[in-house]
């Protein structure tokens, strides 16, 4: 139970955030902490209950933060079934290989969101290139922090 209220609590405080930042001057550059929960959760949360807690933080955060719906469902469950379906041939264990599996999978995200997004609305390449960089470094930090209290007992 303590585990749910964290993942819930985590995203009302994000999506917050997520919607003031487009009024920063460099708002490109961003980390998305919901895109980095979703792919702890592709490490660590089996299917089918993964699925659809993804599925759930995505509509909130597309429902609070883009006006095209279905920007950010696809993307998020086809990298968390990527993470989940690869699992038994490929090796996740270790800060390295995840921070590795953020990058590759972020630019697969974005990459995605760069084909569903209207002609003239994406955002340039080189904000690509540090919003992955910023995602990747941010690894570290975030997945410690949910290793803490996601893997905790709920006792």
């Amino acid at each position: 139970m303590r585990r749910i209220f964290f993942v819930l609590g985590f995203v009302v405080i994000v999506l917050p955030l997520s919607v003031s930042l487009p009024y920063f001057p460099f708002r490109q550059l961003r980390v998305n902490p919901c895109w980095l929960l979703v792919l702890y959760l592709g490490f660590m949360l089996e299917l089918p209950w993964g699925g659809l807690v993804v599925m759930g933080i995505a509509l909130l955060q597309e429902t609070v933060t883009t006006s095209i719906h279905g920007v950010l469902v696809l993307p998020y469950l086809s990298c968390y079934l990527v993470l989940r379906l690869a699992r038994t041939h490929l090796i996740f264990e270790g800060l390295q290989v995840q921070v590795f599996w953020v990058l590759a999978l972020t630019v697969l995200e974005k990459l995605f969101e760069r084909g569903m997004l209207p002609h003239g609305t994406t955002p340039p390449w080189w904000a690509l290139v540090v919003e992955v960089a910023l995602q990747a470094l941010m690894v570290p930090i975030l997945f410690s922090w949910f290793d803490r209290y996601l893997r905790e007992s709920d006792a």
